[in-house]
């Protein structure tokens, strides 16, 4: 196994590994063995609506003022973390792929290429590491640091220094250290929900016609029976073949299947769906299900899905990114944020009120709400404005004081 120090790497140590040719046959077997798990309808919407979630957040630069505020900044590694990672994704897609990583292996990894200049260090771009080739090595013996319990990454034959590594992981771990994916976690639900759906594919196939046994209620005798059978053959085959079965004389019919109905099919799939994307996080509505929402409960449930899903990740997602980027940077005090703005927006009509109410009582300049409909900043539009008529609440009642 070969060992790379980051710090004295030579510049194409890594070009070559990323850049390599990709194995088409390699890459649709592993689709093809992953495919079990993504085959769930309720399984395959969650991982799609929160990696769509997660790729739809530009990703902002801040910078804390004196006054405890933040103010935006441009950043010279925002390029590659909110616009091009590398050569080949863009960022929406690149994040959308970390965050299907997350969920169904339990774990993502992203490669950091630092460049080193004049300015200090300076991201280079990112590369998204394949799961299967990732090892999680902890040096408790101190044989690559004199720091104890350091953690490397094994990818393929390079030990990978933690600090060049972003490792996002679900909400749940065994060792702290490695997440559970969610298929874990709902492994004999995800089966159930499964077979479920295969038996519902077999009856379409089947023509929607339920199994049954013919019961041969006439003689018994040797020559009898033979003769029913043939009669049986001459009837099932034909034109009516496949489509129905006519019932020869001497025989009746008696179904084996339950229907839908009776087996509650329809409520244990939707109870199995509901199980599923409660563990995602993922709430009804995105689902298609409808039945107790309303525009205005929407607005609310798109609100309680940023607070109760989307939150969480987002704080995991710029707590490892702020960690392992500003450590190298010169200037601590940037951070980088994402902005939910893109997924609580509403109408035009209350978007125009909370911004004329924001500029009317200080709380907007006129520019920054400008900014919000992008629009472009006018002259004199830095200003905070309000209501003349205001005044500190320590005055209130000095107007009527003659002696002031």
């Amino acid at each position: 196994m070969r060992f790379f120090n980051f710090k004295k790497k030579k510049k194409n140590d890594y070009k070559k590994f990323f850049n390599e040719e990709l194995d088409l046959n390699k890459f649709f077997r592993d689709i093809e063995d992953n495919t079990n798990e993504m085959g769930e309808s309720t399984y395959f919407i969650c991982l799609k609506v929160l990696s769509e979630a997660l790729g739809k957040l530009p990703l902002k630069a801040y910078k804390r003022t004196k006054k405890g505020g933040k103010v935006e900044v441009l950043d010279k590694n925002l390029y590659v973390l909110s616009k091009r990672p590398n050569s080949f994704t863009t960022a929406s897609s690149f994040w959308a792929n970390v965050e299907m990583r997350r969920n169904h292996y339990g774990n993502a990894y992203v490669y950091l290429d630092f460049k080193r200049g004049k300015d200090g260090y300076a991201l280079n771009g990112m590369y998204i590491l394949e799961n299967e080739n990732v090892k999680i090595v902890i040096d408790n013996a101190r044989k690559f640091t004199d720091i104890k319990n350091k953690i490397f990454y094994r990818y393929k034959d390079m030990l990978l220094n933690s600090d060049d590594i972003l490792h996002f992981k679900t909400s749940l771990s065994n060792d702290g250290v490695t997440g559970l994916s969610v298929r874990e976690q709902l492994a004999n639900m995800l089966s159930t929900s499964r077979e479920a759906e295969n038996y519902l594919n077999g009856l379409y196939k089947g023509g929607l016609t339920s199994k049954g046994a013919l019961e041969y209620t006439a003689d018994l005798k040797e020559d009898a029976i033979q003769k029913a059978l043939d009669g049986l053959k001459k009837y099932g085959v034909g034109k009516s073949r496949g489509a129905f079965l006519p019932i020869p004389p001497g025989f009746n019919l008696k179904p084996l299947n339950l229907t839908l109905q009776d087996s509650q099919f329809l409520e244990n799939k939707k109870f199995t769906s509901m199980q599923i994307a409660g563990a995602f996080g993922v709430k009804p509505y995105l689902l298609n299900d409808y039945q107790n929402s309303n525009l205005g409960s929407c607005e609310l449930q798109s609100l309680s899905f940023y607070v109760d899903t989307l939150l969480f990740i987002l704080k995991h997602y710029e707590e490892e990114i702020d960690y392992k980027i500003i450590n190298r940077m010169i200037d601590k005090e940037t951070f980088y944020q994402f902005n939910p703005n893109a997924i609580l927006r509403v109408s035009a009509k209350e978007q125009m009120e909370i911004l004329t109410q924001g500029v009317n009582n200080g709380v907007y300049k006129p520019n920054e709400a400008r900014n919000f409909l992008n629009m472009d900043s006018t002259e004199g539009g830095d200003v905070l404005m309000c209501n003349g008529n205001y005044i500190p609440i320590t005055e209130i009642g000095n107007q009527y004081n003659e002696n002031l």
